[in-house]
């Protein structure tokens, strides 16, 4: 005869009571009509960031008008631009039902990511603005040679006798 823990029996009691209850029903319905949501257009397909943008307006649209027919309340919607693997947002948009109902145009929920035109590849990245050097008068130097031997000042090198420098601390004559 197995025995079996009270821990054990009160768990699987537990669980099916949430499988047959009306609230556990509730929460599998309210996580499949959720008003988040992330398309991704392929960015790939299009030749310029603006024929992007208008696919992804196009399908922003067709999903709300779609998730507002299904007793959706609120909708946060973000389309997202993939290339190749990079992944950039092209729009977002937060929108209720009563909202789309009295204005249903993309442009006017719509918060648009301008910098997606560099992520996905339609535009290169500006260089960096680098100052140019500045310029400064002097006077070429002569160059050193046999016939024309640079001339050092003994004022301007300091002159130090042997004993001297015997005595500095880091003086080696190994």
């Amino acid at each position: 005869m197995k025995i079996i823990s009270p821990l054990f029996l009160s768990i699987a009691l537990l669980g099916s009571l949430l499988s047959v209850s009306p609230m556990g029903a509730q929460l599998s319905v309210a996580r499949k009509s959720s008003p988040y949501k992330d398309l991704t257009v392929d960015s790939s397909t299009f030749k310029t960031f603006r024929d992007l943008q208008i696919a992804a307006e196009s399908k922003a649209a067709s999903y709300i008008k779609q998730a507002f027919s299904s007793n959706v309340s609120q909708i946060f919607l973000r389309v997202l631009g993939d290339r190749n693997g990079s992944i950039s947002p092209i729009l977002t948009i937060s929108v209720s039902n009563a909202q789309w109902r009295s204005q249903p145009k993309i442009q006017t929920w719509a918060k648009y990511y301008p910098i997606s035109n560099v992520l996905l590849g339609f535009v290169a990245p500006a260089p960096p603005a680098i100052a140019p050097p500045t310029a400064k008068a002097t006077t070429p130097a002569t160059p050193a040679s046999p016939t024309n031997p640079v001339k050092i000042e003994s004022s301007t090198v300091p002159r130090v006798s042997l004993p001297e420098v015997q005595n500095l601390p880091g003086f080696r004559d190994d």
